[in-house]
């Protein structure tokens, strides 16, 4: 995904050439007098990109659009969760007036720096662009031979700064962001991606939660660099951003290390059909043992923290479930858990606890792979396997039988979570048992409801971390 090492490599020469070679007299040998030459080339994105040069070098968040109708797609996707959160792109890309002068069928550019948004665009000749009252903005010609403008407003809705149109006009004469590598390994990339993006790690960490001093991990943060973005509407209405974290090798291989055992292929395939999963790959205890011996405690006392209130002792090594409803009383539903155990210990006393147990449980095999089935009576029929090393659990013997086969080489999924809200069919009664209202829960069931599914992925790849998001609305 990223750009060819001899692109990054020339960006480089361009960036440094545009910081210190700047226009200077000089004298020519043999001639009179002096010559005034041109000033150096832009960078080469800018061929790509032409709209990259009005970018300013201390922009933080920095986003390439195909087109304004393609930004437009996919803030429509999300719109509704957006809202629900609290944030809303309703004056933004959805908004009627901003095609009023634009080109919405061209390249936009938007970026941040501090609080303040800005978005370059084509215009439209003979036009005159009015935003709404709600932004105190414009659209403001940008000069030149240039048929750029742009728009700038405050996130928080104070003005936005006065000096934002020079900054613009002194990276279009001088270096801007499109000269730093970063803006060709991450601006550069999959030509059906109709977002690509720039997303600086710990300065937008930072800005969050009020400045480096607040966060912890600073030192990981820092090597881990910038998020790359990519994001597009796949023919079938699905929304779905990427975004990758690239690693420096110490730091995949020290991820190697905790990661616990993976889903079986049989769990995995079970995504496809269940209501909801979740999956967590790493070795939680394990983890915190790196954070902590790599120098950043915070984060460290927080698993540990968390894993206090586990209550399997010794925490799993793991965690992968798959399922669409399950009855506590009844022990029925459609789940299929995977735990890889540090020990067997803490299951074999809760099966323990199972009053005549022996009476009614029998040895099975499905598949040449040996379990268990548990019949208690005024209770649904359970299956699972427990040895030293795992513990498989499910309510119906088809489930079992797809989670029993072990899965094949090494695990590279870090977590996983997914959810289809119409295959399930006990939505509003969770939500109902965990909102502070009905009010609340019925809101959320019936927002979830306007989604097919949501999904979301971190897989460890070959040389970054990879996250993978999936929304798809409801027909």
């Amino acid at each position: 995904m990223g750009a060819p090492t001899s692109a990054v490599a020339l960006l480089a020469v361009l960036s440094m050439c545009a910081a210190g070679c700047g226009p200077k007299a000089r004298s020519v040998a043999g001639g009179e007098g002096t010559v005034t030459p041109q000033a150096p080339p832009r960078p080469a994105i800018e061929q790509q990109l032409p709209l990259l040069r009005w970018v300013p070098v201390d922009a933080e968040i920095v986003v390439v659009g195909t087109s304004l109708d393609a930004l437009e797609k996919l803030s429509a996707v999300v719109e509704p969760l957006a809202g629900a959160i609290g944030f809303s792109s309703a004056e933004l890309f959805t908004s009627p007036w901003l095609r009023q002068g634009i080109d919405p069928a061209a390249d936009v550019v938007l970026f941040t720096r501090g609080q303040d948004i800005t978005l370059v665009a084509s215009t439209i000749a003979g036009s005159d662009a009015s935003p709404p009252a709600a932004l105190d903005a414009v659209w403001t010609p940008l000069g030149g031979t240039s048929n750029a403008a742009a728009v700038t407003w405050n996130m928080l809705g104070a003005e936005a700064g006065g000096e934002w149109l020079e900054v613009m006009q002194a990276a279009a004469q001088g270096s801007g962001f499109s000269g730093l590598p970063a803006a060709a390994q991450n601006l550069v990339g999959d030509a059906e991606a109709a977002v690509r993006g720039h997303l600086p790690l710990l300065p937008l960490l930072a800005s969050a939660v009020g400045g480096e001093e607040f966060l912890s991990c600073v030192a990981l943060l820092r090597a881990a660099g910038g998020l790359r973005l990519e994001a597009a509407m796949q023919p079938d209405g699905t929304a779905r951003a990427i975004l990758e974290m690239p690693l420096t090798p110490s730091s995949l291989a020290t991820i190697g290390t905790v990661m616990g055992p993976a889903a079986s292929p049989g769990l995995v395939s079970l995504r496809a059909t269940e209501a909801g999963h979740l999956s967590m790959g790493v070795d939680l205890p394990n983890a915190a043992t790196a954070f902590r011996e790599n120098g950043c405690p915070e984060l460290a006392y927080e698993i540990d923290r968390g894993l206090e209130r586990v209550p399997m002792s010794p925490p799993p090594r793991a965690f992968h479930a798959a399922g669409t409803r399950f009855d506590t009383s009844s022990l029925g539903g459609s789940v299929a858990l995977q735990i890889p155990l540090r020990s067997k210990r803490y299951i074999a006393k809760q099966l323990g606890r199972i009053p005549g147990r022996s009476f009614f449980e029998s040895n099975i095999r499905i598949d040449g792979y040996p379990a268990k089935k548990l019949s208690v009576p005024t209770m649904s029929s359970i299956y699972y396997q427990l040895s030293d090393s795992q513990f498989l659990f499910a309510t119906k013997k088809a489930l079992i039988g797809a989670i029993l086969a072990p899965a094949i080489g090494p695990n590279r999924e870090v977590a996983a979570v997914g959810l289809w809200p119409a295959r399930f069919p006990q939505l509003r009664q969770y939500l109902r048992s965990a909102a502070p209202s009905n009010d609340v829960a019925d809101l959320w069931h019936d927002l979830l409801l306007r989604f097919e599914f949501a999904k979301l992925s971190i897989v460890l790849g070959a040389d970054s971390l990879v996250v993978d998001l999936a929304v798809r609305p409801a027909n």
